[in-house]
Order: C-alpha cells, then sequence, then structure tokens
C-alpha cells in the first residue's frame, strides 16, 4: 500500500452507482440523509447493457419530475410486430447459403395493455438514465460520487446493530492503492452480479442456467424489413430474433438466439451478424456499423440471503440475476432502491420506527423470485425448435404469451404480502381484491394504486391521480365518495374529515406543515361547479407554506373536463359513489389500506405499526406507554424523539398496577438496554436526586440485581453516592448484587463506593441481613470470596440470630464459605500479631531523649 487508512463516518454506504444505487440515493437526498456513494469504475457509466423502461419505471421518474425529460429523449414502445417462418417460400439455397424458408408478417399488438398505465414503455440507454437520476440526486443536495473505489470487506459488529446511534458496518476499500475505512448505520450492495458486499458475507447466489447462448448488438441497419423501427418478435429456421428500436430513429438492437452447442466465449462479431441475416430472410439486412455486441448464456439466479443483520442490503444485480429479453432487469434493479431508499429515509429522519426497514427484505426478496420464475418461463417461449416455431408453438402462440404478460413486463404486477405496511382487506385474496362490495375492486393492498384521470376542483387543470402521488416522503389518505350535494354523502364527509383531522394534527411534528407527514386528498364523484369550498372539510384544504395559504391542489372530481373528455374514474378504478372509500397510500405509490367511512379508526392502529409520532389518546396507544414500548424496544431514537415531543415524559413513571411508578430509567436498566441508560442520563434523568419506585429502589439496584455489568459500571461512575442508597427494606445496591450472585458487578460497586468496601459490605438490611448473608443463600463461590477479601463479617447475626453459613444455598457453598471464613480469621489474626511485633520492635529500638541538667 501506499500510505496510511483513512476513515470515514456516515448514515447510508451505497457501495455502486448503477439504477439501484442511485435511486436509494435520490430517496435519501431527498430526506436530507447522510450517505456516500462508491462506484469500483473511475467514472460514470459510458454507454450501459439496459435500455427498456417498463411502465412502472417511467412512472417513478415522473414522481420525482424527471418524466419530461426522459419521454423526450427516448424511443416509445407502442405497438409489437409478430413475424414467423413462411415454409411456402422457397428462397435461393445457393444465395442463402444452402437454407430454405424465410419469414412473413403474422400480427401486430399493442405494446402495453390500454388503461394499464398513462405512461408508455419506452427505450433509453442507461448509462443516460443514470446521469438524469444524478443530476436530480445532486439538485437535492446529494454527494457527488466517489469513483474508483474497490470493496475489499464488509463486516457488521452484531454487538451494537440494536444501538440507533453506532455505526456498526465496516466496509473497507481501496483508492489508488490507499485503504479507506467507511462506518455506517447502514450499507446497500448496489454492485451488480459480481457484487463483492455480497461475496464478502459469504452470500451465495443460487439457480441453473441453460444451454442456450444469445447474442445482443446495438446496430445502425440497412434493411428493406418493414418493421425495423418497430419491437418485433422474429421466428424462422434459422432461430428466433428480437428487434429493440433505439433512441434517435437509426439505432437498434437485435436479441438473437445463436444455434445450439455455441460457446459464448467463442462467439463473434461476424457470427452474430450473419444470424441475424439468415433470420431475416427474404429481407436483406447489412449492417452499416456496429455500436456494440456482446454473446451471453441464459441464466437464472438467485441470493440466499438478502440482508445481513438487517444492517446491509443487496440490491438488484447482486441479488438476483436473469436474461435481458423480458427488459426487467433495469427496472427491476431501480425499484429495489426505491424501496428501501424512502424506508431508511423515513427511519433515519425518526418518521418511522425500524422495523419498517426490515419490509425491504419481506417485499423485495418475493418479487426478485417472482422475477426468477417469470424469466425462466419467459426464456422458454423464445427458444426455438428449427422448424421455424419456438418450443411451445408458432407466431400466434407467442403473441398470446406477449399479450398475456404485458402486466407483469409492465411492471404493473408486483403486490406485496401482509406487513406492518400492507393491511389487506378482510377476504382479500393474495392475488384478487375482496369481492364482498364492500371494497374498491381495483383498489388491493400491496399493488400500486392505480391511475384514472380526474379533473381539479380549484381550476379545472386535468391530471392523472397516480401523477399527483410526488416522491417526496408524504403518504396519503385519499378519501373518494359521490355527490357532496346529497346530505348523507355530506355527513359521511364530515365524520370522515373529522377523524382525519385528529390523526394529521397529531402525527405532524410542531412547526410543520399539516400536510407534511401525511397529505388527506379528496375525489369526489359529482358536477364539479356544483361544489362549494364551504362544503369540504377542512382538511382536505390545509392552510400550508410560509405565507400560510389556504391549499386548494387536494380536491378532485371525476367529471368531464374541458378538452380531454371524461374517464369516468370511479367506473376504472372500480369505486362505488355510494359509499365512502379511504385508501392509504405509501410513499412509494403503493397501496397499504382500504377501508369504508366505518373502519375510519383502522388509520390510528395502522399509523401506529410504524410511526413515531405520538397519536390521538382515545383511538390510539398513550404517549407514556408507546415510550415505555419503546425503551422495551430498546429503539433509542424512538425514545429520543418521543420525550423531544413530550418533555414531561422524561421520568414518566408507571403508573399501572404492578408498575410500582418506576421511572424510564428503572425500566431501561433493569431491561439492560445501555444506550438508552445514557440517552436518559444525558437529558437530565437523574440531575436533581436519583429517581425512587414505590419501594424506594433506585435504577443502579434493579441493574445490579440484574446483572447488568455495563451500566452498573456506568451508573456507578456517574453516580456513587447511589451505590449505598437503602431502599424500603434496607438494602442497598451491593446487596442486590450479592443476592443476584454477580461477582464483577459487584467488585464495580465495591471500587466506587464512597465510604470504602469494607464498611460497605458490613451494612445490614432492616431484618440484620448483610450482603454475605445474600451471597450465601445464592451460593455464588466468587461472590464469597470478594466479600470477605472486602471485610464481610462471618460472624454477624441477623435478627433471628443467623449467620451467613446457615443460609448456604448447598453443601458445596457451606463448606467453601467456612473454608474461606477460617482462612480470612487466620489472616485477621496474622495481621493483629503482626501489628504487635512490629509495635514491640519499635518499642525496643527507641531512644529515650532528656534534658540537659
Amino acid at each position: 500500500m501506499k500510505g496510511a487508512s483513512k476513515t470515514h463516518q456516515t448514515d447510508v454506504l451505497i457501495c455502486g452507482s448503477g439504477s439501484a444505487g442511485l435511486m436509494a440515493a435520490l430517496w435519501l437526498a431527498k430526506y436530507g440523509v447522510s450517505f456516500r456513494v462508491l462506484e469500483r469504475r473511475n467514472g460514470p457509466l459510458a454507454t450501459g447493457q439496459a435500455d427498456g423502461v417498463q411502465c412502472r419505471t417511467v412512472e417513478i421518474f415522473e414522481s420525482f419530475g424527471l418524466a419530461d425529460q426522459l419521454l423526450k429523449e427516448s424511443y416509445h414502445v407502442l405497438e409489437l410486430a409478430f413475424y414467423s417462418s413462411d415454409k411456402d417460400t422457397v428462397l435461393d439455397r445457393a444465395e442463402h447459403g444452402g437454407h430454405g424458408g424465410g419469414i412473413k408478417w403474422s400480427h401486430y399488438a399493442p405494446d402495453t395493455e390500454p388503461g394499464l398505465s398513462h405512461m408508455p414503455h419506452v427505450i433509453l440507454n442507461q448509462a443516460q438514465i443514470n446521469e438524469f437520476i444524478t443530476e436530480e440526486m445532486l439538485r437535492c443536495g446529494g454527494p457527488e460520487i466517489d469513483y474508483g473505489y474497490e470493496v475489499k470487506d464488509v463486516k457488521v459488529d452484531a454487538g451494537t446493530t440494536a444501538d440507533p446511534e453506532r455505526y456498526p458496518v465496516t466496509v473497507t476499500t481501496l483508492k489508488d492503492g490507499i485503504e479507506e475505512v467507511f462506518c455506517a448505520k447502514y450499507a446497500l450492495g448496489c454492485d451488480g452480479a459480481h457484487s463483492a458486499v455480497r461475496k464478502s458475507l459469504g452470500f451465495k447466489m443460487l439457480g441453473d442456467s441453460t444451454d442456450a447462448i444469445w447474442g445482443v448488438t446495438d446496430v445502425y441497419p440497412r434493411t428493406d424489413f418493414p418493421d425495423i423501427r418497430k419491437k418485433a418478435v422474429i421466428q424462422s429456421t434459422s432461430g428466433t430474433l428480437v428487434i429493440i428500436p433505439r433512441e434517435g430513429d437509426e439505432m437498434v438492437r437485435f436479441y438473437i438466439e445463436l444455434p445450439p452447442n455455441t460457446i459464448a466465449s467463442q462467439v463473434t462479431k461476424k457470427d452474430i451478424h450473419e444470424r441475424a441475416r439468415l433470420i431475416f430472410r427474404p429481407y436483406s439486412m447489412e449492417i452499416a456499423e456496429t455500436h456494440w455486441w456482446s454473446a451471453y448464456g441464459v441464466g437464472q439466479r438467485l441470493a440466499d440471503h438478502f440482508h445481513e443483520q438487517h444492517r446491509v442490503f443487496l440490491t438488484g444485480d447482486a441479488c438476483h440475476t436473469h436474461s435481458p429479453k423480458a427488459g426487467q432487469g433495469m427496472n427491476v434493479s431501480l425499484q429495489d432502491g426505491y424501496n428501501i431508499g424512502w424506508k431508511l429515509g423515513a427511519y433515519l429522519t425518526g418518521q418511522a420506527t425500524e422495523s419498517l426497514v426490515r419490509t425491504y427484505v419481506s417485499e423485495r426478496q418475493k418479487t426478485a423470485a417472482e422475477l426468477i420464475e417469470f424469466d425462466r418461463n419467459w426464456s422458454k417461449i423464445f427458444k426455438s425448435n428449427g422448424n421455424g416455431q419456438t418450443s411451445n408453438g408458432d407466431a400466434s402462440y407467442v403473441k398470446d404469451q406477449f399479450v398475456k404478460a404485458g402486466r407483469y413486463t409492465a411492471g404493473q404486477a408486483y403486490k406485496y404480502d401482509s406487513s406492518i405496511i400492507v393491511c389487506p382487506s378482510e377476504g382479500e385474496s393474495a392475488t384478487e381484491p375482496a369481492s364482498n362490495g364492500e371494497k374498491a375492486s381495483q383498489l388491493v393492498a400491496g399493488t400500486r394504486f392505480p391511475s384514472a384521470q380526474v379533473v381539479r376542483f380549484s381550476d379545472a387543470k386535468v391530471f392523472q391521480l397516480l401523477s399527483t402521488l410526488q416522491s417526496d416522503g408524504r403518504w396519503r389518505i385519499i378519501v373518494f365518495d359521490g355527490d357532496i350535494q346529497q346530505k348523507e354523502v355530506q355527513n359521511r364527509l364530515d365524520a370522515v374529515g373529522s377523524a382525519i383531522d385528529l390523526l394529521v394534527r397529531e402525527s405532524t411534528p410542531e412547526g410543520h406543515d399539516l400536510d407534511s407527514f401525511i397529505e388527506p386528498l379528496l375525489v369526489l364523484q359529482t358536477e364539479r361547479t356544483s361544489i362549494k369550498l364551504s362544503q369540504l372539510p377542512k382538511i382536505f384544504t390545509p392552510i400550508t407554506g410560509k405565507r400560510k395559504l389556504q391549499s386548494l391542489h387536494k380536491v378532485f372530481v371525476d367529471d368531464a373536463s374541458y378538452n380531454s373528455g371524461h374517464s369516468h374514474a370511479f367506473d376504472t378504478i372500480g369505486i362505488s359513489s355510494q359509499r365512502t372509500t379511504i385508501v392509504v397510500v405509501r410513499p412509494d405509490q403503493h397501496i397499504s389500506l382500504v377501508i369504508s367511512d366505518s373502519e375510519v379508526n383502522m388509520l390510528y392502529s395502522f399509523f401506529q405499526n410504524f410511526s413515531t409520532r405520538p397519536s390521538p389518546a382515545k383511538q390510539m396507544i398513550d404517549a407514556p406507554l408507546r415510550l415505555r414500548r419503546a425503551i422495551h424496544a430498546n429503539d433509542a431514537l424512538l425514545v429520543k424523539r418521543i420525550i423531544k415531543s413530550h418533555p414531561k415524559l422524561l421520568h414518566n413513571p408507571d403508573t399501572s398496577a404492578d408498575g410500582l411508578s418506576a421511572s424510564n430509567l428503572h425500566l431501561a436498566a433493569s431491561l439492560g438496554h445501555l444506550p438508552i441508560v445514557k440517552l436518559l442520563v444525558s437529558l437530565g434523568h437523574e440531575a436533581d436526586l436519583p429517581a425512587l419506585n414505590d419501594d424506594f429502589q433506585t435504577a443502579l439496584m434493579l441493574a445490579a440485581g440484574a446483572g447488568h455489568t455495563e451500566i452498573v459500571h456506568f451508573l456507578s461512575e456517574q453516580f456513587p453516592s447511589s451505590i449505598m442508597r437503602r431502599d424500603i427494606r434496607g438494602r442497598d445496591a451491593i446487596m442486590e448484587a450479592s443476592r443476584g450472585g454477580h461477582d464483577t458487578v459487584l467488585q464495580i460497586l465495591l471500587t466506587y463506593v464512597p465510604c470504602g468496601p469494607e464498611l460497605a459490605v458490613r451494612n445490614a438490611d432492616l431484618e440484620g441481613n448483610t450482603a454475605l448473608h445474600f451471597a450465601s443463600s445464592n451460593g455464588n463461590l466468587l461472590v464469597l470470596r470478594t466479600l470477605l477479601a472486602a471485610g464481610a463479617d462471618a460472624d454477624r447475626r441477623n435478627i433471628w440470630s443467623w449467620t451467613a453459613v446457615a443460609y448456604s444455598a448447598t453443601v458445596e457453598a457451606e463448606v467453601y464459605l467456612k473454608r474461606l471464613v477460617t482462612e480470612a480469621e487466620a489472616k485477621r489474626k496474622l495481621r493483629i500479631q503482626t501489628e504487635e511485633t512490629r509495635k514491640n520492635e519499635v518499642l525496643k529500638g527507641g531512644v529515650r531523649m532528656v534534658g540537659n541538667d
């Protein structure tokens, strides 16, 4: 190495600047979280192999305000063309290398199911896509990407993962020959199929590969093929070929099935071009220029683990690999980053508990497994049988499979399972919405919120409802109802509005806009011009912004627009205007909860699952109980935030039947949660006098009795005078440690006790029992030795005239204690004899001084 190592510290370390890493980085920049992005390459991606941007990914770009640029520069895939082998056409065998037969047009089909998304499927080079995300990340205050960093080792300190203030992840890297170490609270492995993060953690990629070899190339073709600017699937006797037109109107990408027994490493550019020429017959195909080419084997593999102690998470190709033909790779990777990014942002800024971050694994691991299975089946569709058909059928079969898979390939088929942030309605199956008529038919918990055209009440502007849900970290509560001119509807909305108002006000941090954490939206099915502002519940028109103006942009109507017709949004989504439907939408546009107005109180319990904000007292767990639960969970960050919001809860005595009025410090000390103990002390918990419960016990006593060594050391060092405090029975911390048999704790207490060890161990409780009595009843031999060495009186009798020996827990302890007592007595006598001898020697050797006569 060229020099000494450097050490850095950051909340989140992102290893890899691909689609997943950059999308996570964009979220963290939005939240204002501290993070770094390390990249092994020496600069940004120059070309990139991925290019398909599915509808769902375009929607995500729109949510960040990036869709316009993406749509402007990309190729829009609107139609699919299918060609099959033409067995009736006989080609010149000499001209075509001895091969007969050609291809003919079979079908056209829409690329995306109509109404599936308001955004198209587009094609754009991955390097350009990464640039869009990077520029936005930097605009939001994110750091420059650190290039040239090679990850060498990743470790997680299991002993500190429970402490939210610690940095348990250590990533060792090499940069220009110099070792640099990064300490982080969390790390993301976004470093591709050959992930150094994954390998360092010892995780394996499990799966298989087929013997099918495909060539892929970006070319500028000279051809008379009529659909060269359409996405096309061609099946011929020479193999299968897929056309993907590229941005810029000239370049196209070919995915080309190569002959059986082909070895990928031996494939040349000429081999790929020749195979393409044969497949396109009878059309001519000349390659004017090749921009890029490669050959690959089809394989589907999944990482055996997606996380290490929920502090290091794998994303993208680092945890799932597959073929590129369905255009899923970059999209699923980007959506991995989209999922973990907002969750880390919400937790690290104090909006949510750490349990929110853990849902990344359950949600995206399932998505990856589904992707692998889909790709395994999808690859079979393209494998030809040598007769101008796929192994499963002709062009009609292929077309049918494309149509069936359209929702999946558009990125709209994912459904997250039940969790703290996905609460399916009763009767709702894993794949279908409830059919009981009480819930919206296309609003399914776990799926992406469906879109439909609506008209904004305030200005008659047309919107896609999904496009109003920007990726800004806010939750949405969307209320759907009918004609507000009907008294029944007005009454329902007033009641729902009041309940949501209460939730939102209690969930909003002091000094923030009312819609900063939860944004309520209202969609009515009525005549827009008949609505009066005074009819709308105030929560849907809150006072916000630095100028404190009334917001009029949260109310929409399912009504005819002036220039874009009437989309009948309620019918499109499947909502009845005869009842109120309430939908909770996550910051990533996925549905969490669908309920009716009669179930509105479920909103409180839902946000209680993960939110750190307090809740309405009548409907939700009160702040004192939430604080004690946070202490039980050892969530120091949550404890800090609750006390910050409720300073009077610093002590928070437990008034329950068995609570003994124990304070927060009592609870944390008894549980052994050192980070919370230190936090409470730093906030002034013991500033005046030690807190006492109903039994007059201190937190130190409880920690000593439970054997929590680190807490006893900390409290003894901070408050040594507390060591000798007595409880209602006259017992002190030393007695509690002796009773529990905790020798290390006992030694710490004897080290810090102000009056000295000998006096401390001779104290007795109200029944005359000393620490030695308690130690004898416990039978811990080390404690017995420590107490006698400190000067404990073995002959001391309690009020029943029993010595410590009489309480011996076992015969072994009794024998051991008697031996120790004998040894101690012998040492005492020897010490006395030595002292007397020394005094006598002084007198004998002394000089008598007399005055002068």
